[in-house]
């Protein structure tokens, strides 16, 4: 009996064992597995650092460590908030899921730097197509935003998608206002010339003229510039870009070239860097 009176009845001491070893064992197992946890993540980390870094590697052995086929192809993005407590880990990894699944048959790949960067890869059998890029600004908001590389295949791919995609959070970073999305493809030009700024300050200066004025009417026409470069001088593809009417996109092109003195197609690879630096940055 026990001090209370309540008759009890003690485990025999071969139970008491039992239950002894299996604790024993439990804990053994969790301080193992735990050992061999951090063994993978550090070899994951070494790994990446080392292919980030443009380091020789063996191609099988780092998919095996990374979980993932190297010679496959690779797109690589950044998500981020621009302040800390504006998002969480859990909702970084959220939205890189999100944009994951908008590139069919890819498997996500992901390296939280910090407390709000969060470095992506989606890697997939076969070149992707271009239209999951029109979906990604559904995914960036205020509180977490997308900087995107381009698609290429191999360990050096994997590579340069991510340096393109950390230039292009670099341009947006140095942008004056928060830019949601920034796709390194369809700002390359401007990633680069942004080492010399102060000559590219002097190129946009000498390109872009009377178009560059403060007037907030020749921000529509410095847009349809834009677009219409970048749909390759078609006129109807600008429009229905911009959802104006093809004559609307006429009238601004011809008024462009009034206030740059002279035709978009000379020089338009300078005209088209110029302009982005002005949609960027402001006049």
């Amino acid at each position: 009996r026990d001090v209370t009176g309540v008759q009890t009845c003690a485990l025999p001491i071969s139970d008491r064992w039992m239950d002894d070893s299996i604790e024993s064992l439990i804990e053994t197992f969790t301080e193992e597995r735990e050992r061999a946890l951090e063994g993978t993540w550090a070899r994951r980390a070494e790994m990446l650092e080392t292919l980030i870094a443009g380091g020789e590697v063996d191609s099988t052995e780092a998919g095996q460590i990374l979980g993932r086929s190297l010679l496959a192809w690779h797109t690589a993005f950044i998500v981020w908030s621009p302040e800390v407590d504006r998002a969480t880990p859990e909702l970084l990894h959220a939205r890189a899921e999100q944009i994951t699944r908008c590139i069919p048959g890819g498997a996500l790949f992901t390296s939280l730097v910090g407390v709000r960067d969060l470095w992506c890869w989606v890697t997939t059998p076969t070149e992707p197509g271009e239209e999951f890029r029109d979906r990604i600004s559904e995914f960036a908001d205020e509180s977490v935003m997308v900087a995107l590389g381009v698609p290429a295949q191999g360990a050096m791919g994997f590579r340069s998608s991510h340096l393109e995609a950390r230039a292009a959070q670099q341009l947006g970073l140095a942008a004056p206002y928060a830019l949601q999305v920034v796709d390194y493809r369809a700002t390359e030009l401007l990633c680069l010339a942004m080492e010399r700024p102060e000559a590219l300050v002097r190129m946009v200066q000498r390109e872009v003229g009377g178009l560059g004025g403060p007037d907030k009417n020749l921000a529509p026409i410095r847009e349809t510039v834009l677009a219409y470069l970048a749909c390759r001088m078609n006129v109807e593809a600008t429009a229905k870009r911009l959802f104006v009417h093809g004559n609307t996109v006429r009238y601004r092109l011809a008024r462009a070239e009034e206030l740059l003195g002279r035709p978009l197609l000379d020089r338009p690879q300078r005209i088209e860097l110029a302009l982005q630096y002005l949609a960027y940055f402001g006049v």
